[in-house]
């Protein structure tokens, strides 16, 4: 049995009771719910409970919170509490106790998400583990959840969640801004399990003496270390910006304006990033991401200066040998990301031969972590050794390389939520007082980065593939 939300009393004693009129409240809140909002109610529970002040927020299932007041007054989901009434401008509006079987339910989405989150689930739940430590101070976005698999058997909704959270223990709600609800553990997480594994010796790859690699640093001066693995033949190395602010200015706009960016969302709709994908003349493979595909376009003649600057003057390649694929992603703000992952796509072989990926950035500062792989985690899922995370900070301007096997043996991810300022180079004031307002402010909290990569497997459907078309080089120069 499915109820109103709202129902007109039939109660004889309470109507006796009561003075003042009586409204019938359609299935349909929200006109109603928008109606009372501002206003000096009296919210009465059945068993006795009185509040009175403006109603600050309420939602579909009767939770009310006033402004006197930083509680909620339950009404539809925690057991039997029975009917709750509000009485506004003489007119009493009563809310009929929640059917038995929303009041499970809720009660069940309230439970799951505390098991998620439990020092029991995240001592094995590397997925968790690694939610909580990607975000900004352990706050996780409500949305996060909803492609859980539990969760979408329960077919809620992120209204639905933030309700039954509201009354967890365990964790803190956090609901500013609207549509970026977040929930966070009331104490840190435990150490998992899987710390205490040891991270395994690396098969044998081949020597740098045994089959030589020449890596990006061999060609220019100024590289730093990340990572130098040369048991599992994988590097990164990270080059400071040399660039004049005004340079990385101009191109951060030219970027954000000439890119051809497509929209990401993630399962539950919440936007992830912008991409474009440019490939050299007569490919025609599709970038994937998921369930997206993204459109190869070949690539425009306002890109060539930019690649003249980084992969020319800064990286020291020759024209030729330039990589012949460019993913530019837009990252708006620090809650937009992508978290672990290798680029391992068929089109790279990166898992199976050497493999150089070089990337740049523009605008807002993110910190890169890069960690071994954990192939056979505890919990079954893909997952790293977070006793060997490494982590530098990428400012606008700085490039970062991966080169060998690295996407074999390692993960990376631009962290959430640590988005700093840029640090501003001498000629910063004269350019930011050229720049609009907002134009300073997108360059200080947006983020751009271009990676090169070299498409070394055609699809089968791009005529590269086929025998009359370009024979690509297994591996970069």
């Amino acid at each position: 049995m499915t109820c109103s939300r709202w129902a007109l009393a039939q109660d004889p004693t309470l109507l006796a009771a009561v003075s003042g009129t009586m409204a019938t409240v359609p299935v349909n809140p929200k006109p109603f719910l928008n109606d009372l909002t501002g206003k000096l109610v009296l919210c009465k529970l059945k068993w006795g409970m009185e509040y009175k002040g403006s109603l600050k927020s309420i939602d579909p299932y009767m939770n009310l919170q006033l402004l006197n007041t930083e509680e909620w007054v339950d009404g539809s989901f925690r057991g039997n509490l029975g009917e709750v009434f509000i009485r506004c401008n003489n007119v009493l509006y009563i809310r009929g106790m929640a059917d038995e079987e929303e009041t499970l339910r809720m009660e069940a989405l309230r439970l799951q998400v505390e098991y998620y989150l439990s020092d029991e689930n995240l001592l094995t739940d590397n997925f968790f583990q690694d939610l909580i430590h990607s975000s900004d101070g352990g706050w996780i976005a409500v949305e996060s959840f909803l492609g859980c698999p539990r969760i979408q058997q329960l077919r809620a909704t992120a209204s639905e969640l933030i309700a039954a959270l509201r009354w967890s223990k365990q964790l803190r709600l956090r609901e500013w801004p609207q549509g970026k609800e977040a929930i966070c553990r009331t104490s840190p997480p435990p150490k998992p399990k899987v710390h205490a594994t040891t991270v395994p010796v690396p098969a044998g790859e081949d020597s740098l003496e045994f089959r030589p690699l020449t890596l990006l640093r061999d060609f220019t001066a100024g590289w730093q270390a990340v990572v130098e693995d040369v048991d599992r033949r994988s590097f990164c190395f990270v080059k400071r910006t040399s660039a004049p602010e005004d340079v990385l200015r101009q191109e951060f706009d030219l970027l954000l304006s000439s890119g051809h960016w497509q929209t990401l969302t993630s399962k539950s709709g919440a936007v992830t990033r912008s991409t474009a994908w440019y490939v050299s003349p007569g490919c025609c493979c599709r970038y994937v991401y998921g369930d997206t595909a993204v459109l190869p376009r070949d690539k425009p003649p306002w890109l060539a200066d930019v690649e003249a600057r980084v992969l020319g003057e800064l990286c020291g390649l020759r024209e030729d040998e330039w990589p012949n694929s460019v993913n530019m992603n837009l990252y708006e703000d620090e809650s937009q990301n992508v978290g672990w992952h290798s680029d391992d796509e068929g089109l790279f072989r990166g898992c199976q031969a050497d493999c150089r990926i070089i990337s740049a950035s523009w605008g807002a500062s993110r910190r890169f972590e890069v960690a071994v792989k954990d192939r056979n985690h505890v919990s079954g899922k893909p997952s790293v050794f977070y006793d060997t995370l490494q982590s530098v900070t990428l400012n606008s301007g700085d490039l970062c390389t991966m080169e060998g096997l690295f996407q074999k043996h390692f993960s990376h991810q631009v962290a959430k939520g640590n988005s700093v300022e840029s640090p501003k180079s001498s000629d910063s004031t004269t350019s930011e007082s050229m720049a609009s307002p907002e134009e300073t402010s997108r360059y200080r909290s947006a983020r751009i980065n271009l990676t090169w990569r070299y498409i070394v497997s055609h699809r089968s459907y791009c005529r590269r593939a086929r025998p009359d078309g370009e024979s690509p080089r297994l591996q970069p120069p």
